[in-house]
């Protein structure tokens, strides 16, 4: 694997400033994606460590937040433009051409309001049940398995529009070979975090079957917003089935010194 593709990785997914030189093709990259969303979850958690480590676990709510506008931060918010965008979209029509132009609009619609709202008040929610219950290190493993649906998808799926789009450039020479490659990468990363971290990346598995055709249906295809809320999507569903089941599988979760 091109080692210029982590590069490239880390500047689309997050807001780290790194030199180098990109891949030479972009979907060289999408082997690197769990990796990037490994990085993400590390740094996330040790925030959540830190919150508690000065303040305690009295006051979950405020780590709460401290970590969300971290992660807006350290991704630009991107995922979650493209969750609004969707929103947008799927709420302004039901014929496809139309979405697409509602979802390249740079003016943010109700719907996509609505739906930032809602993802915020989602992972506030999850985030201090999982800060009380010290099961933040859930948020490493589901990274992971967000970035890898998004190479799944792109490898799955065609390109929605018919010009050119962010996510196009990462759809060019991509095979299911690079797809598999990434998701061993992302099952071995999970590994590091026992059983739960394989039940992860199972669920994402399953819930990956159900966008796909999904967007298929809806949009054509796939875009770079529609990658955007796929993240977004998948750390809530995730996150939430994490903090509802609580003790009974935050147990299973390997690498307990990471837990805040």
């Amino acid at each position: 694997m091109d080692p210029r593709g982590l590069i490239t990785a880390m500047r689309t997914l997050t807001a780290v400033p790194l030199g180098g030189r990109d891949a030479a093709r972009f979907s060289d990259s999408l082997f690197w994606f769990p990796l990037v969303g490994f990085f993400l979850g590390v740094v996330l958690l040790f925030i959540g460590k830190a919150w508690n480590g000065v303040v305690g676990d009295d006051w979950p709510g405020g780590g709460a937040v401290i970590f969300l506008t971290a992660q807006i931060l350290l991704t630009r918010g991107l995922h979650m433009d493209g969750l609004a965008d969707w929103a947008d979209g799927l709420g302004g029509s039901r014929d496809r051409e139309t979405r697409l132009a509602i979802m390249k609009d740079h003016h943010l619609g109700s719907f996509g309001v609505i739906a930032m709202v809602v993802d915020i008040l989602a992972k506030w929610v999850v985030l201090e049940r999982l800060l009380a219950s010290a099961g933040l290190g859930v948020i490493v493993p589901v990274s992971v398995v967000s970035r890898a649906a998004m190479v799944s998808l792109m490898t799955n799926l065609p390109y929605a529009r018919s010009g050119q789009g962010m996510a196009r450039p990462f759809m060019d020479d991509l095979s299911h070979g690079k797809e598999a490659a990434a998701a061993l990468f992302a099952v071995c990363l999970c590994l590091l975090f026992g059983p739960l971290g394989i039940g992860l990346f199972a669920a994402g598995w399953c819930i990956t079957r159900i966008l796909g055709p999904a967007f298929r249906k809806g949009f054509g295809g796939i875009t770079g917003d529609l990658l955007g809320a796929t993240n977004e999507m998948m750390e809530i569903l995730l996150l939430w089935l994490c903090a509802s089941l609580g003790n009974l599988v935050l147990p299973y979760l390997g690498w307990v010194w990471l837990w805040p």
